[in-house]
């Protein structure tokens, strides 16, 4: 009986040994979930607050491009017609200087050519005008003196 008693002891020694080594890591385990379960919570708040900073920044940039399309569209609106009436400055100074060199070529052509389109078509090229010509007469001069 005494080994018995002996042998029960053991056994509770034993088995309260095994149960403080369970309760041990069951609290270990718990602290363990708790600490995970508030860093994910932290991480989670986290990613909230950096979703909303990438769709603000998103937001941002959108109103950027836009603005940046709006001003390159008027600018290439405004280099358009600046280009425009530098290039109608041009062709007038080229048109008068041609004047200029052949005063009575240039009456002779206003005497002749009834068409404003013509006419226009010979102030902005000479060279067209005459290449272009069905008078034969035009083309003839035009040949004897072309760079005149």
């Amino acid at each position: 009986l005494a080994d018995a008693e002996k042998l029960k002891a053991s056994f509770e020694q034993t088995l309260n040994s095994e149960r403080a080594t369970r309760f041990s890591e069951t609290a270990s385990l718990t602290r363990m979930a708790e600490d995970l379960r508030l860093e994910v919570a932290t991480l989670s708040s986290q990613n909230t607050d950096l979703t909303t900073n990438l769709n603000a920044a998103e937001t941002s940039l959108k109103l950027i491009e836009t603005k940046l399309k709006t001003e390159i569209s008027n600018e290439k609106r405004v280099r358009f017609k600046e280009t425009a009436a530098l290039t109608r400055m041009i062709e007038a100074l080229k048109a008068e200087g041609e004047r200029k060199k052949r005063p009575i070529e240039v009456f002779l052509i206003k005497q002749l050519v009834r068409s404003d389109k013509k006419l226009n078509k010979y102030h902005r090229d000479r060279t067209a005008f005459f290449s272009d010509s069905s008078s034969l007469v035009a083309r003839f001069y035009f040949r004897m003196r072309p760079g005149s």
